[in-house]
């Protein structure tokens, strides 16, 4: 089993030099994805620097959206990623690098993106041009178009801060909710209790703040957590960042965390995971 951390993984994947039209990153930390995205631009950028004289400064200028080669769409207080906005960049990344031999966008909560918005990247992302990365960065990757998807390739960032679980979260009775439905091995009350869509998110929230927590300590699980090893609580907790983009979308919230917490939660014809 490979030890290479995520990071490690992505950059001997650009050093192989195949590179796919699109990359997704996607973890809870919208700045940590932004920050790496400009490290991986800056990888690329002195690995074909074309005309590129002052390889040093690279970092910096691709920071502060000075690199002519470097486009970035980061607008964290909009809502949503207009058409014009998606149009703008694609044009921007039809144009010939001005100092590197590569060029690459970097689209931050790509999420966003609309159905009209995210049909018009599609076509940049199908047809990109010769040395050209599109880097999508997202918390909800069900929420992007499977055509989108399954151009890319997908890297998952494990969480790097321990979060504790929000006073919010007791106050609902979510704890309480989650151990009735352990005892019980079934859903039914918890898909009574969570009556909308909202009610949903926050309680898979909840699972990523808790398992998110887990990850971080590495270690086979005690009280709470007894019997879950870091490794399942990785899984969960990837797969709770998957489901909550695609309740974001038009998906049936109530079948979606059914299935989920059957398969995470109760592990049905499995021990189920005590807490």
């Amino acid at each position: 089993m490979s030890t290479q951390t995520t990071e490690e993984r992505i950059f001997a994947y650009l050093e192989g030099g195949r590179i796919h039209s699109g990359i997704i990153l996607v973890g809870n930390d919208r700045e940590t994805k932004l920050s790496f995205a400009q490290k991986m631009a800056a990888f690329l950028i002195r690995k074909y620097p074309g005309n590129t004289k002052n390889i040093e400064n690279i970092e910096n200028r691709i920071a502060k959206n000075l690199h002519p080669d470097v486009i970035t769409l980061n607008d964290e207080d909009e809502d949503i990623i207009k058409i014009k906005q998606v149009r703008e960049v694609c044009h921007q990344m039809e144009v010939a690098p001005i100092e590197a031999g590569f060029k690459v966008c970097i689209i931050n909560d790509c999420h966003k993106m609309n159905q009209a918005s995210a049909n018009a990247f599609l076509k940049s992302l199908e047809e990109p041009g010769p040395n050209r990365l599109f880097l999508l960065l997202t918390s909800q990757p069900g929420s992007l178009l499977p055509t989108i998807i399954s151009r890319c390739v997908q890297f998952h960032f494990k969480p790097t801060t321990e979060s504790v679980e929000s006073s919010n979260a007791r106050e609902s009775g979510l704890p309480e909710l989650l151990h009735l439905t352990i005892e019980q091995n079934d859903t039914q009350e918890l898909l009574k209790a969570l009556k909308d869509k909202d009610q949903i998110i926050k309680f898979i929230q909840f699972l990523q703040h808790w398992h998110r927590n887990y990850v971080i300590k590495s270690e086979i699980g005690s009280g709470p957590m007894s019997g879950l090893t870091s490794q399942q609580a990785s899984e969960i907790f990837l797969a709770s960042v998957e489901l909550e983009g695609k309740l974001r979308s038009n998906a049936n919230p109530s079948l979606l965390v059914d299935a989920f917490v059957r398969k995470y939660i109760l592990r049905k014809n499995e021990q189920p995971t005590i807490y």
